[in-house]
């Protein structure tokens, strides 16, 4: 009960700010200066204790911080026969396609992995499937991985190593006091998998990380794995009466200021008082009560230890609300871990080769003194990842907000990233909004990204819905009522500019390059029910072309989605064959029926965007779950096996695309199986293998 009321009176305060404890007054221009946001590396856990005291007392005594997340035709049989023989007789494909990813040599997690033997790995309600894929006609699952207390929604597979790196959401406890809750009900798993035989894959390493999981990224054999952990108060500060009596009276001067002088207290004195106890507990706490915790598992050995120390921590002046970003380097061996964490409360990760870049907005620090003079601000921070241990290297502000990683690449040491300012005009009344790309060069002396240039300001009151840069091009989308298609001369960085504008109804969510000259989108068009693809021609910056446009049909007062609109990963282009994957649903309410497939296309750019059709795995689901409940009558058989009902757990997630010699493969992956086709006639499967369904059944 304590603590549901110190939430609710959290809220009460965060929403008379005025009324709190005061903070650090904003410059005239409404940012933060740079020096707040600096980050400087701790030198004793005396400054750590320090800072946590104070961005404890800010946290109970000043406006709560602003969370981001927890912050993607037919042939003829005897043609279709000879291809799956012609493929039986080779041993590997030729080539497989790759986890649509950002940059070259960076890759991503996901759900699914294809390595270059045909293996298909595949995450799902809480196992890791193996499934021989190649050749086609011989697809066969070799074994099943079943995962205890996490759920994997993140593969990687280090063939090298022979190895797979399961990422996920799992059980992480630690009591710090019989008398108080886990400090960390949950937080990041990561299992590191012998898989040197596929049909029997064995746990190597196992971590378990107090924090959740924001990002990762693979680089050569080092993955890098990024978790935010919420510093909390010491446990016997929490059951502290007078502390949580001191913030009940607090909170009651902040409803009511009258209640002072009926009750001869004084809000000032009272936070002095809360401070004091504050800074009392911290100075006396155990150090690893204020840092994330570690548990490894290593065969039979177990052990727990800190996950950074207070010499690996690195603080800014600003106080923001106590988070620990660790970014945490492992051997894709799972045999060596080294961290390092940052005071803040970033969310956006982009990462090159050689240097991972984070960025936070003013929406995750503290407010200043007064919120409404807090213009919208960034703060980019890199990270060197050449000499083990990431090192940083330097941070810029930025006026605006940045939208996702997208918004962010490196081109030949220059960082591009596109901002979005938002105010309110109290002329005329309304929101305005603006964006530019500024260009920054890494200054190794004096720790900082510097301004070399930057865009006049574009897209006036629209908002940015995609972002793609290209060599030393970029291009970005935006929507308010048409959608404009920006194209920008980068080869410059002192001087980018805007070459080139096309408007079109509708919009484009994600832009993926189909060469230095072509780009292909994805997005909605003038009817906001149906998705549609685009090939743009940008030979000519100064004046993109649509080339080609194709909207997915779907029936009357139908609405369609993707996940591809959103996630990368969804979207699966091979370009040795110029084709295309994504998974596609669609509602048909003239029939009430449901719609999950992955349809695929072949994108040619002399002849358009041609849909080759689509494979559902309906029937997958029935032989998957609905099989084996032999009482049809029964709760279990209805709520899952009724038509329509299981069409949500049979949706295709991922495709896959394999070749060999002259013939290419589609695979579609989904909870329930995989399936293989033809790539050039989908509809036709080869051959089709039924994944156990543990948790259903």
């Amino acid at each position: 009960m304590i603590a549901i009321n110190r939430f609710l009176l959290i809220l009460l305060c965060s929403a008379s700010l005025s009324a709190c404890l005061d903070g650090t007054s904003n410059n005239a221009d409404g940012l933060v200066p740079v020096g707040a946001l600096a980050l400087n590396r701790t030198n004793t856990c005396t400054d750590y204790r320090r800072y946590i005291a104070q961005a404890l007392t800010r946290r109970y005594l000043n406006q709560s911080p602003i969370y981001y997340p927890l912050i993607d035709i037919a042939r003829a049989d005897s043609e279709l026969n000879l291809a799956v023989e012609a493929a039986s007789a080779s041993a590997a494909p030729d080539n497989v396609s790759q986890t649509n990813t950002q940059e070259a040599g960076v890759d991503e997690g996901d759900i699914v992995k294809v390595d270059s033997n045909g293996l298909i790995y595949t995450l799902g309600y809480g196992q890791l499937s193996i499934v021989k894929g190649f050749p086609a006609g011989q697809m066969e699952l070799l074994s099943v991985l079943y995962q205890k207390d996490f759920n994997a929604d993140e593969l990687y597979i280090d063939e090298d190593q022979q190895t797979a790196i399961l990422i996920g959401y799992g059980a992480v406890q630690r009591m710090m006091n019989a008398d108080i809750l886990p400090r960390q009900l949950n937080g990041t798993v990561i299992q590191f998998i012998d898989i040197s035989d596929p049909t029997n894959p064995v746990i190597k390493n196992e971590y378990r990380l107090e924090g959740y999981r924001m990002t990762s990224r693979l680089i050569g054999q080092t993955l890098h794995l990024l978790t935010r952990y919420q510093v909390e108060a010491p446990a016997d500060l929490l059951a502290n009466k007078e502390f949580n009596q001191l913030l009940s009276d607090y909170y009651t001067l902040i409803v009511d200021p009258k209640a002072a002088s009926s009750a001869g207290q004084d809000k000032t004195v009272l936070a002095l008082q809360i401070e004091r106890l504050i800074t009392d507990a911290v100075t006396v706490a155990d150090i690893s009560e204020l840092l994330p915790w570690l548990y490894t598992q290593t065969g039979v050995d177990n052990n727990y230890q800190d996950l950074v120390t207070c010499a690996d921590i690195y603080l800014p002046e600003l106080k923001v609300n106590p988070g620990l970003m660790a970014i945490s380097s492992f051997s894709t061996d799972g045999q060596n871990i080294s961290s390092v964490a940052v005071m803040n409360n970033a969310w956006i990760t982009y990462a090159t080769q050689t240097a991972l870049y984070v960025a936070q907005t003013s929406n995750g620090w503290w407010w200043w003194a007064d919120p409404g003079q807090q213009r919208n601000q960034s703060v980019v921070y890199k990270f060197d990842l050449t000499s083990g241990k990431p090192d940083y290297r330097g941070l810029a502000s930025i006026v605006g907000m940045i939208k996702d990683r997208f918004s962010m690449s490196e081109d030949n040491g220059f960082l591009r990233v596109v901002a979005s300012e938002q105010w309110y005009d109290e002329d005329e009344n309304r929101m305005r909004s603006q964006h530019l790309i500024q260009i920054l060069k890494e200054n190794s002396r004096q720790l900082k990204l510097q301004n070399v240039g930057s865009t006049e300001p574009f897209g006036a009151d629209e908002a940015v819905f995609a972002v793609r840069f290209v060599g030393d091009r970029g291009y970005v989308v935006t929507f308010r009522n048409i959608d404009p298609l920006f194209t920008f001369d980068l080869s410059d960085p002192a001087q980018p500019r805007l070459a080139g504008e096309l408007e079109i109804p509708g919009f484009s969510t994600y832009m993926h390059p189909l060469d230095a000259t072509h780009i292909l989108t994805i997005g909605r068009g003038a009817n906001l029910s149906q998705i549609q693809l685009q090939v743009f021609d940008v030979s000519n910056t100064g004046s993109p072309v649509q080339q080609f446009v194709h909207t997915l049909t779907t029936g009357e007062n139908s609405y369609s989605w993707s996940p591809a609109l959103y996630d990368p990963h969804a979207f699966t282009y091979y370009a040795p064959d110029g084709l295309l994957a994504i998974p596609y649903s669609y509602y048909d309410a003239i029939h009430a029926d449901f719609y999950q497939t992955i349809t695929s296309f072949k994108i040619d750019l002399n002849q358009g965007i041609s849909e080759l059709g689509a494979v559902r795995h309906d029937d997958l689901f029935r032989d998957a779950v609905c099989a084996g409940i032999q009482d049809t009558t029964v709760a279990s058989y209805q709520s899952l096996c009724v038509p329509s009902y299981n069409y949500w757990y049979s949706a295709p997630r991922r495709a896959a695309y394999m070749t060999s010699g002259n013939e290419t493969f589609l695979y579609t992956i989904s909870n329930v199986g995989v399936k293989a086709s033809p790539a050039l006639d989908p509809a036709t499967v080869i051959n089709a293998v039924v994944l156990p369904v543990k948790a259903l059944q």
